[in-house]
């Protein structure tokens, strides 16, 4: 997994338009605002930015962007652009079906209003009866022609500057020649360009075969329980779509879950707002990122073992913790009215050898307090926390009192 991604607080997805390119009122965004839109999501944590409906869908060759966005030398400016930033542009591309203009190079028809489309002004908003402007028939993945289609199309835009990805229903199966083997031809490729290159997509049905592909799944839904699978998976890192919820953002970040950004304007699509324009997400995002960013390492290289610290239940407490062989962190979150919490703690099991400990409180902004003596088991209770709030807490080997 890309370093980059292995250190996200999650992504920012950007949803360009809504296909209609001779609609005046269509776009939401042009290239040209992109990099502005890159520097607020590296500001908040977001280390990629996944562009929908920059071309045309359900074609293997991935065309020329959309003319009403801007111009192909705009999108490549940009792209350089969003890269110094600290947030690439990764294209999301639907290939996996083909179009009437392109079902008839894999001897395929499309045969009724079957597919994908959409749009805010129709009734109901997706595949309604009456519109076939993104109708498709299934291709891929086991089709020959069509990944050899699909890799030279990922070629070129690797050469042009876009060496991630992100893909549109991943479709793991048996059936050669599978989608394994042209992830790998797209991969190396990519990986040959720039060693960051990142590869992640919608997981469908077999994330263990997908876990040895995918860096973090592009996948529909807000927050679940994950903590078993990020536990015993490595990759992908699940991601949450986050609109406007700051206490799923909050939820997802204990969790070591991957955010995906992308708030709506009112009555507008899913990626349509600046997340300055929703303030309460913006701060939330700024307060786990940091704390993200404080505590680095038990999210790169620790083992997450959830409340696992807590030898009993605590009332109004969420807590997800990290071990790392000589230090311990807990994430504490008020989920009650304003006040202090109690938890219990037992590090014995998950702590080599055996005290003396030490104990470091840090607060959702960043300030820590001075480390004080502390037992391999006991009580903590926090001070006034807010509806939400975050603290840490870290235990680590006493440097003054080796360990027995």
């Amino acid at each position: 997994m890309p370093a980059h991604i292995r250190q996200a607080l999650g992504f920012r997805s950007v949803w360009m338009c809504q296909n209609q390119p001779n609609d005046p009122t269509d776009a939401v965004w042009r290239f040209n605002d992109l990099p502005g839109l890159a520097k607020e999501a590296s500001d908040h944590g977001l280390t990629e930015m996944v562009l929908w409906s920059i071309q045309p869908g359900f074609d293997a060759s991935l065309p020329a962007p959309f003319p009403h966005l801007g111009t192909e030398a705009e999108l490549l400016d940009a792209a350089r652009l969003c890269r110094q930033a600290g947030a690439p542009l990764i294209p999301f591309i639907s290939v996996l079906q083909a179009s009437p203009k392109t079902a008839g190079r894999y001897g395929l028809k499309v045969t009724d209003n079957n597919g994908w489309t959409y749009h805010t002004e129709m009734l109901p908003r997706w595949n309604p009866p009456y519109a076939t402007g993104l109708s498709c028939v299934q291709v891929g993945p086991a089709n020959q022609k069509w990944q050899d289609d699909v890799a030279e199309a990922c070629k070129s835009w690797i050469d042009k500057g876009f060496a991630g990805i992100s893909w549109d229903q991943y479709w793991s199966s048996q059936e050669k020649p599978t989608i394994q083997e042209l992830t790998k031809r797209i991969r190396d490729y990519a990986r040959s360009k720039d060693p960051e290159a990142s590869f992640s997509g919608e997981s469908l049905w077999n994330v263990e075969v997908d876990a040895e592909w995918l860096d973090y799944t592009w996948n529909w839904g807000g927050y679940a329980d994950r903590q078993a699978f990020v536990n015993a998976f490595p990759a992908p890192r699940p991601n949450v779509n986050i609109n406007r919820s700051e206490a799923e953002a909050r939820f997802a970040f204990m969790d070591n879950l991957m955010l995906n950004v992308w708030p709506a304007k009112p009555d507008g699509i899913n990626g349509s707002e600046r997340i300055a324009g929703v303030a309460g997400l913006s701060r939330t995002l700024k307060a786990c990122n940091g704390l993200r960013r404080r505590f680095m390492p038990y999210f790169t290289d620790g083992v997450m073992i959830g409340s696992c610290l807590l030898p009993e239940a605590a009332p109004g407490v969420r807590l997800t913790a990290y071990v790392l062989p000589d230090r311990v962190l807990a994430l504490v979150m008020n989920q009650g009215a304003e006040g202090p919490v109690t938890f219990r703690y037992d590090l014995e099991p998950w702590l080599d050898g055996s005290g003396p400990v030490v104990r470091t409180e840090t607060t959702e902004a960043g300030k820590a307090g001075k480390p004080t003596r502390s037992t391999m088991a006991g009580a903590v209770t926090t001070p006034t926390m807010g509806h939400l709030e975050i603290r840490a807490y870290e235990w680590k080997r006493d440097p003054a009192k080796p360990a027995r």
